[in-house]
């Protein structure tokens, strides 16, 4: 099971915190008739009523705020004015200037020692980097959210929003075990509330249940998503409860429980039908033509899909039809014989995510096209020469009958006349042939042409896969290297009045200036701050070389030599993927290279690497847990010798036959291409190289690549 896309979470998110937490300092003045609102507070008001509904309204009562609180040194409510600004800029999806608008307030809050405000800030900002996948930013800032309102125990709503936060990022990192812990703080802080939130308690409910259907706990994600959706039908909130139907009815069909997941699609349908909201009901379509598709019932799952195409279409939602449309309606008609409207939603979804995967599987129909023809021409000129030979015997029967000067008349005018119309549909059938041949050259140079698009394609895919991974390993050095530069400016400003007394040195004063240095020099820990920017520095140079190495491989990686075959080190381009794949390594999985003597070997480098890749990805998604992959390179004659191995779960008989197959994948519906070994196969066999491989279960997998030092 997925969870729903991180913009319409990350947006839920917020609303239902701001739900439950609301703005104490704001509404307490609304709801007291007998305190005055002035034309701030209105305006403020006004701006988080309008935050999800009108987020340009929103945003330009907030801008009145910020103006006006600046004229009058109303710092605080300059600050709420900037949050009101993030919610806004949330809704609209601009992570960006959301992100500005809470460290605005963020700057604000913190100079005025406002501690409270400053964690709802802080809270803020986390769910904008959540929004763009940056988990560490984002758990950074709850954290620091957490502790300041730890220390107002009364806060029970505001501590567990906290807790439900950093749970959530737990939840996206798969690290299920501490989202779970999170969670359940977070659902006891709200039970012991006296104010009881129900759909606070819901949502807490909610994500529970996501968890545990992650680890396949399957008993306890209903238990928990049965109370979730009981808690929101009793608050009324039909967003959430299509939502909870929808995830019953993937945990069903995850179960094998056709039935109950069809009724638990059913409700969610009917709930957004109420809610007229046809994304969100395209949401629900597409997740029951899913399960469909995985029961092997095609034809519905060909009726839900289109369906939950033609209203993504219609609400322009791209997420919806990248999770549940195009692909997966490609695959049902096909599944039905229907290649042409598979063909079509394969196109579409190669549009929409920006790739060429699908374009090979229709070459290949055109090819399979061609050659079928192909076979039914011999076939039909196999029919011509049989047709004669029955000709021949007639002929000869007529000799016998009529004579053979009668024989030979009618045989000269019969046979002449046969003849030519068997040489007039011979050459008819011989132009035909040539039509067909020329047409399957041109089909051919294509599907050269798409393959070598598709291999690129696939490695940039790869990339595109890995970003958020790379995002990580780059973003580890950065925070050194900003940490260390935050430090460095403080000991700075330590020596800096020193540094000051030192330049007003003059003959005339120097005594007095003296003792005053000695004095301010004593007064420091020199010792200390020596080793702490000697630190620093050390900590700086590490930073910026780690990003420097993860720079260079993904340069070495990522480039594409048009075809051009080129002398090149395959060891730099193992070590390029593998500081890649890093963050999908991390301290699980223990790397053993074992390099040898190799030379420069002509060959398309980039092509290669993309072999490397999708090899030891493969590698690293075998091993469940704690592992190694050792890598062997070695020189054998005029070939060099590569050698991936890992001890991860390996592969039964069945699988190991058909791992070069294209297509073909182990991997869940929607979530693999099986194009990896395929191309990878292809890619080795234009260098003229060979690509083995062995595999036991339970005991790992080996490939070996075998390519020629010198490629033609």
């Amino acid at each position: 099971m997925k969870a729903p896309g991180i913009n319409y979470l990350a947006v839920v998110f917020l609303g239902i915190q701001f739900f439950v937490l609301g703005f104490p300092s704001l509404h307490a003045q609304a709801t007291k008739s007998d305190i005055p609102i002035d034309r701030l507070s209105a305006f403020l008001d006004k701006a988080h009523d309008y935050f999800s509904s009108k987020p340009d309204s929103c945003i330009w009562y907030a801008q009145q705020v910020i103006q006006g609180a600046r004229k009058l040194g109303d710092k605080n409510s300059e600050g709420r004015a900037y949050i009101e600004v993030g919610l806004a800029e949330m809704t609209k999806g601009n992570w960006v200037n959301a992100n500005e608008a809470y460290r605005n307030a963020s700057v604000i809050f913190l100079k005025e020692g406002d501690s409270l405000d400053l964690a709802d800030a802080w809270g803020n900002l986390g769910y904008s980097f959540i929004a763009v996948k940056r988990y560490d930013d984002a758990l950074e800032y709850f954290l620091k959210a957490l502790e300041i309102r730890q220390a107002y125990p009364n806060r029970q709503l505001a501590l567990a929003a906290s807790e439900g936060a950093i749970g959530y990022v737990y939840q996206n990192i798969g690290e299920y075990d501490k989202a779970i812990e999170k969670h359940l703080k977070a659902l006891e802080l709200r039970l012991n509330h006296p104010a009881r939130p129900s759909n606070g308690i819901g949502y807490v409910h909610k994500n529970l249940g996501i968890n545990y259907a992650a680890q396949g706990k399957f008993e306890q994600a209903e238990s928990e998503f049965l109370v979730a959706l009981d808690t929101f039908i009793s608050t009324n909130n039909l967003q959430f409860q299509e939502e909870i139907h929808r995830y019953l009815g993937g945990l069903y069909a995850d179960k094998g429980q056709l039935d109950k997941a069809e009724q638990s699609f059913y409700q969610a349908m009917e709930v957004a039908e109420a809610l007229k909201a046809p994304g969100t009901k395209a949401r629900s379509l597409g997740a029951l033509g899913k399960a469909y598709l995985s029961f092997g019932k095609k034809e519905e799952a060909t009726e839900y899909l289109q369906e939950a195409v033609r209203l993504a279409e219609r609400s322009g939602d791209n997420a919806i039809l990248s999770e549940t449309g195009y692909q997966p309606l490609a695959e049902a008609f096909a599944l039905t014989g229907r290649y042409d409207s598979a063909y079509f939603y394969s196109q579409k979804f190669i549009v929409l995510k920006d790739t060429l995967f699908n374009e090979q599987s229709e070459y290949i129909l055109a090819q399979l096209k061609t050659e079928y023809e192909t076979e039914q021409i011999e076939q039909e000129l196999i029919d011509i020469r049989e047709r004669e030979e029955r000709s021949a015997r007639e002929r000869n029967f007529l000799l016998a009958g009529l004579g053979i000067f009668l024989v030979l008349i009618l045989y000269s005018f019969w046979g002449n006349r046969q003849r030519k119309k068997a040489f007039s549909a011979l050459l008819e059938e011989k132009n035909k042939t040539v039509s067909l041949l020329q047409e399957k050259d041109l089909i051919l140079k294509e599907l050269r042409e798409a393959q070598s698009h598709l291999v690129q394609s696939e490695k940039m895919a790869s990339l595109g896969q890995l970003t958020a991974g790379v995002a990580h390993e780059i973003n580890n050095p950065i925070n050194f290297v900003t940490a260390s530069v935050e430090a460095l400016k403080l000991d700075f400003q330590d020596l800096q009045p020193l540094l000051h007394k030192i330049l007003q040195l003059e003959p005339a004063n120097s005594q007095e200036l003296v003792k005053e240095i000695i004095a301010m020099r004593d007064n420091l820990d020199s010792e200390y701050l020596e080793k702490e920017i000697a630190s620093l520095i050390g900590s700086i140079e590490r930073g910026a070389s780690r990003t420097k190495n993860i720079v260079a491989g993904l340069k070495v990686f990522s480039r594409n030599a048009r075809d051009q075959i080129i002398e090149a080190d395959l060891h730099e381009g193992l070590d390029a993927t593998l500081t890649i794949l890093g963050n999908k390594m991390k301290d699980r999985i223990k790397v053993v290279k074992d390099y040898g003597e190799i030379p420069l070997v002509n060959c398309q480098f980039d092509k290669l690497n993309q072999v490397f890749m999708n090899i030891i990805s493969n590698a690293i998604e075998s091993i469940e847990e704690e592992g190694q992959i050792f890598i062997t390179t070695k020189q054998e004659a005029d070939d060099v010798v590569i050698s991936i191995r890992d001890d991860g779960k390996g592969m039964d008989a069945p699988t190991l036959k058909r791992v070069f197959e294209p297509f073909f994948t182990t991997k869940e519906v929607g979530k693999g291409t099986g194009l990896g070994l395929s191309i990878s196969y292809g890619i080795v066999d234009q260098h003229g190289g060979k690509i083995l491989v062995d595999s036991q279960l339970e005991k790992g997998t080996t490939f070996t690549i075998i390519l020629p030092i010198h490629v033609n």
